[in-house]
């Protein structure tokens, strides 16, 4: 996980992963069956994408893997993390080895004070314009190894909508209530894992 609050970036008109193209790419490099899978807990074996990767490379060389445990895996974060996190990352001064290094710190502390949290979802029209950019990538994929991508997109009003230049969080998310972000970043600053004032930027 990167901590970056540069939206510009995940503006749906703009960003595009190469799907096909970085498939064809490995595909270049390693000749032969390419296994692809969708990045998603529900298709990993175990739900973990490190025992998934231990189970594959078992399987393609007969041999079991044997690979350091890890303390963290799948490590995400909960939505009013994430806009805690993000309006506190953006007075920070420019990235560093510390500053990562921080913000992870912050990003589980956030999480063991509100362990609850509802998951990250894009509003709908966002998602269905991020899916008819990729549209002919995603039907290359489906074609050629049978996997298709509609849950992602999600249910609700799809209408396209003007956007912030550069977007901003709450236009890309479905944003939690103001309330909770207030609350969680109150609890933040009592448990003084901000640090002094100086260190906030």
């Amino acid at each position: 996980m990167k901590h970056d609050t540069r939206t510009e970036w995940f503006h749906p008109a703009r960003f595009r992963y190469p799907i096909k193209a970085a498939a064809l790419n490995w595909r270049s490099v390693f000749p032969g069956a390419l296994s692809v899978a969708a990045f998603d807990r529900a298709a990993l074996h175990g739900g973990c994408v490190v025992a998934d990767f231990r189970q594959r490379l078992s399987r393609a060389f007969g041999i079991e893997a044997a690979l350091p445990e890890v303390a963290r895996q799948n490590e995400s974060i909960g939505l009013i993390s994430l806009f805690c996190l993000h309006s506190v990352l953006r007075y920070r001064p420019e990235r560093s080895p510390e500053s990562v290094r921080r913000g992870f710190a912050l990003m589980r502390e956030l999480e063991r004070l509100a362990p609850a949290q509802p998951p990250i979802r894009l509003h709908p029209h966002i998602a269905r314009a991020v899916a008819r950019r990729h549209a002919e990538d995603l039907e290359w994929l489906a074609a050629e190894y049978g996997i298709r991508f509609t849950a992602w997109q999600g249910d609700g009003d799809a209408t396209p909508r003007m956007l912030s230049d550069p977007p901003r969080l709450a236009e890309l998310v479905v944003p939690p209530h103001p309330r909770a972000v207030i609350q969680l970043l109150g609890r933040a600053m009592a448990s003084k894992i901000f640090g002094s004032s100086s260190d906030a930027g």
